[in-house]
């Protein structure tokens, strides 16, 4: 694509986009959340059999992603207005695309090293938020590796953003999409319904919001475990081996457990393994910060965040793995009818109207009630081409705010289940063994 294709990609899309949006109260709030020792960003990692050339990679991104006003805006923070999305008047695609060579041997531990130092280093926040890094060298093949922050959206949306990249085969993964993504910001004010039926129930849901923010005020701190201290600058990243999908079809089908029942029983047995190497004795539960969507339509293309949070124990005191798994499907069920997401996205959004100070002393509180992050999000059942090339696995690290060290998150891509493990570096310098185990106690509840 040539220059001039660029400036009028850029300038199409300022006309269509609005000169200045002030950031939803939510996205405000993850803004905020952003500390040296939590980063409030979203890896992702590609991989590929071939390298990926950059240029096409640049005609992708001018195609498909610019095309979203995030990927060209940067914030503007301002005391008296609030933080806004402006365009980024010396916006250059080069800023924001890195070519990166793996030194020798070009493996795992080469990789791993890479992205830990990438997770540990901050977005430059006078540009958009977001970079890629092309890196070379990797057991023959490439690897792309994507950093966005969270205040832009959250993992539904961004997957969505990533996914609008690819193509079905190669030829298409090159070509200019067919629909472009609208522009949609956040909704405005909204008056109240005067109808007697939506007041009462009002008032209901109000009365059982107010209730479950008290039992979560009044929990307790979470159990002590060489998963909590004090956090240092640096993270360590690691992620499973793919494991297929359909090893757990028997037990999907035979059993009343889903999928992310037994993926997060793994996770579980994971933690518990890596606490009994650690300290030898193991507490009754951690408890798991888990994203709930609350999107009625999660292809909806709206960028923001958009999802509540629960408060899960995970049972890692239990030695069995069949009770483990019965303890993590009705606590699972549990959260998921309860009101705690509802709560977590209110109570983020009236955040985001406080000061700064403030929202970190109430994020702090509220973490000091968990351990861990997990996370987990469905992506395409078929294997997908982007900027030509093949995509062969694609996997994620979250972010961790509130003092939390630990970050697992569960993605599906072609018939496997990836994970990527990120913790930090005093509290877990090697998160490897995690990983392994992940994939250790998914054999065995494969197997059960």
């Amino acid at each position: 694509m040539s220059a001039g294709e660029t400036t009028m990609t850029l300038a199409d899309l300022s006309r269509s986009a609005p000169r200045a949006e002030r950031l939803s109260l939510v996205d405000t709030a993850w803004l905020h959340m952003e500390m040296p020792t939590n980063l409030m960003m979203v890896g992702s990692i590609g991989f590929f059999d071939e390298p990926v050339q950059r240029e096409r990679l640049l005609t992708t991104l001018r195609r498909r992603l610019l095309v979203h006003p995030r990927f060209v805006e940067r914030v503007q923070s301002s005391p008296m207005r609030g933080p806004r999305w402006v365009p980024d008047e010396g916006f250059t695609l080069d800023d924001h695309v890195h070519r990166t060579a793996l030194p020798a041997p070009g493996g795992d531990a080469e990789l791993r090293a890479l992205l830990s130092d990438l997770m540990s280093h901050p977005l430059d926040m006078m540009r958009p938020l977001w970079d890629m890094h092309l890196i070379e060298g990797y057991q023959g093949g490439g690897v792309l590796f994507t950093r966005i922050h969270h205040s832009i959206a959250d993992g539904t949306a961004l997957i969505q953003v990533l996914l609008g990249l690819t193509g079905t085969t190669a030829e298409e993964s090159l070509r200019a999409p067919r629909r472009l993504p609208r522009h949609a910001p956040g909704g405005g004010m909204r008056l109240p319904s005067l109808d007697p039926r939506d007041l009462a129930r009002g008032v209901v849901q109000a009365g059982a919001q107010l209730y479950t923010l008290a039992r979560l005020t009044a929990l307790f701190p979470d159990s002590s475990s060489p998963l909590r201290g004090a956090l240092v600058r640096s993270k360590r990243v690691a992620w499973i081996d793919p494991y297929p999908l359909s090893n757990l079809r028997r037990l999907r089908h035979d059993t009343r457990y889903t999928v992310n029942d037994v993926m997060v029983a793994a996770v579980t047995g994971a933690l518990r393994t890596h606490i009994r190497r650690r300290q030898g004795t193991v507490p009754d539960y951690i408890r798991a910060l888990v994203p709930v969507d609350m999107r009625p339509d999660p292809a909806d293309g709206r960028m923001g965040n958009q999802f509540g949070l629960v408060f899960l124990d995970m049972p890692v005191g239990i030695s069995s793995r069949a009770d483990r798994l019965d303890a993590i499907h009705e606590r699972m069920a549990e959260a998921r009818h309860s009101a705690q997401p509802s709560v977590a996205f209110e109570l983020l959004g009236a955040l985001g109207l406080t000061p700064q100070m403030f929202q970190r002393q109430v994020v702090r509180f509220f973490g000091s009630k968990g351990t861990a992050v997990v996370t987990n999000v469905r992506g395409p059942a078929e294997e997908l081409y982007l900027a030509g090339r093949k995509l062969r696995r694609l996997t994620f690290f979250v972010p961790q705010s509130a003092g939390l060290g630990v970050g697992i998150s569960i993605f599906t891509y072609a018939g496997l289940i990836e994970m990527g493990v990120i913790a930090d570096a005093g509290l877990v310098p090697d998160p490897t063994g995690i990983a392994r185990d992940i994939t250790t106690e998914l054999r065995h509840l494969a197997g059960a």
